[in-house]
């Protein structure tokens, strides 16, 4: 299920509803040879989506702790209500915690709250 994303480098795979999995490669990094942070954002939304699914993101607050230079992240999200918590880990380097992030979901097809 490895898909393309814009810039070339490979989307999250999935790993069950709440984890995915993102691998690191060339093009995914930056110039200080870490994982670009606009993928681990990524990640992080593909996981809370698969538990929450047919809603929508509506925000997602990410918090770096440590930069991810060995990879591959694992992202595992737990979402009991609003907003929705995602733990990222480096497995390559010893699994250490390296973002954690708050993401709040609508309900599609709520016009109540703007979502169509």
């Amino acid at each position: 299920m490895a898909q393309r994303a814009a810039g070339g480098a490979r989307r999250p795979r999935a790993g069950g509803p709440g984890r995915a999995v993102l691998l690191r490669s060339e093009d995914g990094l930056n110039s200080s040879n870490s994982l670009n942070d606009a993928f681990i954002a990524l990640a992080a939304e593909e996981v809370v989506l698969s538990v929450a699914p047919g809603d929508s993101l509506c925000s997602l607050g990410l918090r770096s702790l440590q930069t991810v230079r060995a990879g591959p992240v694992v992202a595992t999200a737990c979402v009991r209500g609003r907003p929705g918590q995602v733990a990222m880990h480096d497995s390559g380097n010893g699994n250490r915690l390296s973002v954690v992030a708050m993401a709040g979901t609508v309900e599609a097809g709520d016009p109540a709250r703007g979502v169509e």
